[in-house]
């Protein structure tokens, strides 16, 4: 962008079309996740600002899905809770790999690309070879990448009564780690 953020495209290996309904899956999951929120406020509380800060970074947007429920896909979210944790005790997962009424899921119309990153071997070598080292923690480091307008129809979540598309590259999708 003019900005200097990057923007991709989700690699599609198989029509798009293949997909079928998905609505329905996210639908009856938010439904398990807000009968959980009924039974323990902690759990509601984290949910809910994980979900705004999601929207407040504009990484998430609003839009009015009337009449086009079978266009795209819906990706169903849950929890993963790490009572140890000291930051994050809360953290939404997204699950793409949710199958639609066609028996197939996002993550088996995408491609996955290859690993990019070395493996654990050769970096913690390439580390002892030097005096001094830095390492560093990207933070929100997928949520940094947009995806393109024209494929954010396949990344629709249902929240709090209203329909969202993730505005950038989301895990749980298979293609996240290449992108």
């Amino acid at each position: 962008t003019k900005d200097g953020q990057y923007v991709v495209k989700i690699p599609f290996k198989r029509d798009r079309g293949l997909l079928g309904r998905s609505r329905e899956i996210a639908s009856r999951r938010l439904n398990m996740i807000e009968r959980k929120m009924e039974k323990n406020d902690e759990f509601k509380i984290s949910y809910k600002l994980f979900m705004k800060e999601y929207e407040e970074l504009n990484h998430m947007t609003e839009f009015n899905d009337t009449g086009k429920h079978d266009v795209g896909y819906y990706i169903p979210h849950h929890a993963v809770i790490k009572s140890d944790s000291l930051t994050t005790k809360v953290r939404v997962v997204f699950d793409a790999s949710a199958k639609t009424n066609t028996g197939l899921s996002l993550n088996n119309v995408m491609c996955v690309g290859p690993t990019l990153q070395q493996d654990i071997f050769n970096i913690v070598l390439r580390f002892r070879k030097y005096n001094y080292v830095m390492t560093g923690d990207v933070a929100m480091m997928y949520r940094r990448i947009l995806i393109a307008e024209e494929d954010r129809d396949y990344q629709k979540i249902l929240w709090d009564d209203k329909c969202y598309k993730l505005n950038t590259v989301t895990y749980g999708t298979a293609s996240a780690p290449y992108l």
